[in-house]
């Protein structure tokens, strides 16, 4: 009988995580210089809510018109300096249309109650002022990373969740790179012997396992280490670690009885 592979994270899911944990955010319309945005929040019918300078191209360009086929890109860059720093790419396309001056403070707050972004402070209904609230509806969403790129069901999308971990993520990584270097070196023991040759460093933590990068010669090279089922809290991922660190006390250290 085949081994059935350790459960990964879906399509939905990785998008779902780069949603909010994006340290990177691009809006394009056609014809037009591509702008930082301040928001980029999914909603419950699957669109975008995204915001923009007022005074920028593309919300100057919505102003008005019945919609505009638009690009919205989240970069997922790893949390600590890599020769790669991008972990993956989402991109979502659809029409960008503005939203009507009735619907801006309710859809702030629809956004606030599940993400207080200090960004929602500089939305204006001013025309020209401040910042535009945009709305993105949503017609395809791919993600792309080192493995190739793949395309996800609107509907798989908003059944899927974020990452439990992927706000943490980043400060996590960049304590054990820092400061527990030996965490680093224990899972990379893990490798085969040709790849620990290389230069290991942390590149991602989620639920079902942890990820290294081996920088050499030949390359960049990804490789996940699994935990042995998902987990879902602090104590259940630290647990998670120490099994594959290869650690005798999982549960954490003991006082010896005397």
């Amino acid at each position: 009988m085949p081994v059935a592979s350790p459960p990964t994270p879906s399509t939905a899911e990785r998008i779902r995580s780069v949603c909010v944990s994006a340290t990177g955010t691009l809006l394009a319309v056609d014809g037009l210089a591509p702008v930082d945005t301040g928001v980029h929040h999914l909603l419950a019918d699957g669109s975008f809510a995204v915001t923009a300078a007022a005074d920028s191209a593309p919300a100057s360009a919505v102003v008005g018109g019945t919609g505009l086929e638009a690009m919205l890109e989240l970069t997922d860059h790893a949390p600590l300096p890599l020769r790669s720093p991008v972990r993956s790419l989402v991109w979502i396309r659809g029409q960008l249309r503005s939203v009507p001056q009735h619907c801006i403070a309710p859809l702030l707050d629809t956004i606030a109650t599940e993400d207080p972004n200090p960004a929602l402070l500089q939305v204006n209904s001013l025309p020209g002022e401040g910042h535009m609230l945009m709305w993105l509806r949503t017609e395809s969403v791919v993600i792309a990373d080192s493995t190739g790129a793949e395309s996800v069901d609107l509907d798989e999308l908003l059944a899927a969740r974020p990452d439990p971990f992927c706000i943490l993520e980043s400060g996590w990584l960049q304590h054990i790179d820092s400061e527990h270097c030996e965490v680093a070196d224990l899972l990379a023991s893990r490798l085969p012997a040709p790849m620990r040759r290389g230069r290991v460093r942390p590149l991602g933590l989620d639920r079902y396992g942890v990820r290294l990068r081996v920088e050499n010669d030949d390359g960049d090279h990804d490789v996940r280490l699994p935990f042995a089922a998902p987990v879902d809290d602090v104590t259940g991922l630290g647990r998670a670690i120490r099994v594959l660190m290869g650690c005798p006390f999982l549960n954490g250290l003991r006082a010896r009885r005397v």
